[in-house]
């Protein structure tokens, strides 16, 4: 039977916006729709296809993998296709997989691996006689770019392998950022005014593809190896080669999992999604594969993908929709956040319906406007957030957002902060600002008051119980039970609460306090300082900044709260209601002054010790922790991977040292 001609233009339609996106996701690193609405157009023709197989054509996208490599680069012909894989995006689909594996082969028990689904870079690592000789990227599944001498830059993949091996060895791996390493890349892209990348993936893409392999060396690269493509050995399942792949030098995750049947796969699938968001790398689903090697003859292959194998994928967790509108939140300090209101979109299970905007600054930068088709991002519980805004899409029909000129909540006229992005409401009266004030005094990290949070806090400041933070000590059980949702043992249990949170640390009360420019380390590092609140309060500008880590900004931040005679007010009826505050850090004996006066920065990372570490190790010893390189800087404590700083560090003449430089001198 034919086609309609309906079904032909939809083929068409589909094949020409499906080579579209592949071009702008492969080629371009610059996606315009998710990858879940890219597998749902694709699905959409490959069942098409199945049904009229005369609408098949040479460039459809379900006949081929990836993309055409870039012609600035040298071509490499695979010697073992890089062949992709089907996907399963639920249970479901990934039981049909299993079906098709038992009916294929005739056997019941089948025995799979599974491994985490890096979102990174494919590529594949050729070595002669234990030599690396060359590096490529997937590209088409036939042929990809030469990527060698990058690939020589990134310090997990080596150069020799561990044992001598005759003729050709290919080892099949991920190239990825850490989620830590692309933060701190983009900071530094930033403070050199340049566009920040869009996600992990496309900063491991734009570092692979650099004509300069030096810039290449300056990114936070890093190798997985999950594979093989030719190699002199017949392995007999994934649980031996990973063991030899890890013999021969390479980085092998340490997730993966073998001889597990189809349960257990699915149980380890959802422990994956668990697990994802501690993870310090990006994945977006896991890989499960026959283990036994002795059944890929007789599984086969499809045209682009291995029968013995599926991706199994996670919910999306980023997704294109339409803004609505832009509405003003009012933040403690009185800062005004532009939130964009969104078409409901499903994210990773959730619905998501707002996304931060940040300040006028940021809305400018992406070009954000209202009406706009835009990527939202959600990671974890973190406010989602939109990534970038889809300009094809715009009809002209779109409008600018205006910074309202009273402030939302109490209609006071707002400020314009002269040296910062924020626009501000200076009324403390701002029944916004209180609620948030109150929440951020009563989060995790400060006096963590278990089960109060914001509806109650909301509740309790539009009744007039709440109007600062002494007067959480002082609620009732009769005010708290008659709130909305509020019974008599809920009410019970927040006063318990309340009355556990009132021995406290001195940090945990200066970060309580939300002063401006005052984080949790900075009130870490001030009750070193102080003895106690009264010694706090009265410290004067020169004596503020002689603290490492506390600028003018922060200084004069702090000089103007305990200068306000309301805050000081404030303090005096927090400790009027029988606040007990200690001050563990000020008894600490302090180590020898062995760098006395000398400042440090770090960069890079070390293994061993996190970065929380090591400063407080320069700070026990006497040292000054800066952020930024200049000329008063005294050491570069440098680890793997340095960013820029190592270059503006050679430059100065500042010397380099590492962590045992450190350590030696404790």
């Amino acid at each position: 039977m034919s086609a309609p001609f309906n079904i032909i233009e939809k083929a068409k339609q589909l094949r020409d916006e499906l080579n579209y996106h592949s071009k702008k996701y492969y080629i371009d690193d610059d996606p315009e729709i998710s990858d879940f609405e890219y597998d749902m157009k694709l699905r959409e023709l490959s069942e098409i296809e199945a049904e009229y197989p005369e609408l098949k054509t040479p460039d459809s996208p379900v006949q081929r993998i990836g993309s055409t490599p870039l012609e600035k680069f040298g071509i490499v012909k695979h010697l073992v296709p890089m062949m992709s894989l089907s996907n399963a995006l639920n249970q479901g689909e990934f039981l049909d997989f299993h079906s098709r594996v038992v009916k294929k082969t005739g056997l019941h028990n089948i025995k799979y691996s599974i491994e985490p689904k890096f979102d990174g870079i494919a590529v594949t690592l050729i070595y002669e006689n234990g030599i690396f000789i060359k590096a490529a990227t997937r590209g088409d599944g036939q042929q990809g770019e030469d990527i060698t001498e990058n690939v020589k830059t990134i310090k997990t993949v080596p150069l020799r392998l561990e044992r001598e091996i005759n003729g050709i060895f290919e080892a099949r791996g991920e190239v990825i950022i850490s989620k830590k390493n692309f933060e701190i890349l983009n900071t530094e892209r930033e403070q050199e005014k340049e566009d920040p990348f869009a996600n992990p993936r496309n900063a491991a893409g734009g570092s692979l593809r650099q004509l300069d392999s030096a810039i290449t060396a300056a990114r936070p690269l890093e190798t997985y190896i999950y594979g093989v493509g030719q190699t002199p050995y017949q392995y007999e399942s994934f649980a031996e080669m990973f063991d030899d792949l890890k013999s021969l030098g390479f980085r092998i995750n340490d997730l993966h999992r073998f001889h597990l049947s189809c349960d257990e796969v699915w149980e380890v699938f959802i422990e994956y999604m668990k697990k994802r968001e501690d993870l310090p790398y990006e994945i977006d689903g896991a890989v499960a594969k026959v283990n036994d090697f002795s059944l890929h003859e007789k599984l086969g292959y499809t045209s682009k993908a291995p029968r013995w194998a599926v991706a199994i994928k996670f919910p999306a967790q980023e997704e294109t929709t339409m803004i609505r509108d832009i509405m003003v939140q009012v933040g403690r300090t009185g800062v005004l956040t532009p939130v964009a209101i969104l078409e409901p979109v499903k994210i990773s299970g959730a619905v998501i319906q707002r996304a931060t905007l940040h300040n006028m600054d940021e809305i400018e930068r992406k070009d954000i406007k209202i009406g706009d088709r835009v990527f939202v991002q959600r990671s974890g519980d973190v406010i989602p957030k939109i990534v970038k805004v889809v300009k094809s899409a715009r009809t002209g029909n779109e409008k600018e957002f205006l910074m309202p000129e009273t402030c939302p909540s109490c209609l006071e006229k707002i400020v314009k902060d002269k040296n910062q992005a924020a626009y501000r409401c200076v009324n403390a009266s701002c029944p916004a600002q209180i609620k948030e004030k109150i929440r951020h005094f009563a989060s995790k990290g400060a006096f963590d008051i278990d089960g109060f949070g914001e509806k109650i806090i909301s509740q309790l400041v539009d009744k007039g119980l709440l109007r600062e933070y002494s007067d959480i000590f002082v609620l009732e059980k009769d005010e708290l039970s008659a709130l909305e949702r509020m019974g008599e043992k809920s009410a019970v249990n927040i006063l318990k609460a309340i009355e556990n949170s009132k021995n406290q640390s001195l940090d945990v009360l200066i970060y309580s306090l939300g002063i401006r420019h005052i984080g949790k380390q900075a009130s870490e590092v001030i009750a070193s300082v102080f003895k106690n609140m009264e010694d706090f309060m009265s410290a004067g500008e020169e004596e503020l900044t002689a603290i490492d880590g506390i600028g003018i900004e922060a200084a004069k931040s702090i000089i103007e709260f305990f200068g306000n005679l309301a805050n000081r007010k404030i303090i005096e009826n927090l400790f009027a209601v029988n606040l007990k505050i200690n001050n563990p850090e000020f008894s600490k004996e302090k180590k020898t002054a062995s760098f006395s006066g000398k400042i440090f920065v770090v960069t890079g990372k070390t293994q061993g010790y996190k970065r929380a570490d090591i400063e407080k190790i320069i700070r026990d010893t006497g040292g000054k922790f800066s952020k930024s390189i200049s000329k008063k800087t005294d050491y570069l404590l440098a680890g793997e991977n340095p960013g820029s700083k190592l270059k503006k560090a050679e430059e100065l003449g500042i010397e380099i040292v590492d962590i045992d430089f450190l350590i030696s001198r404790i």
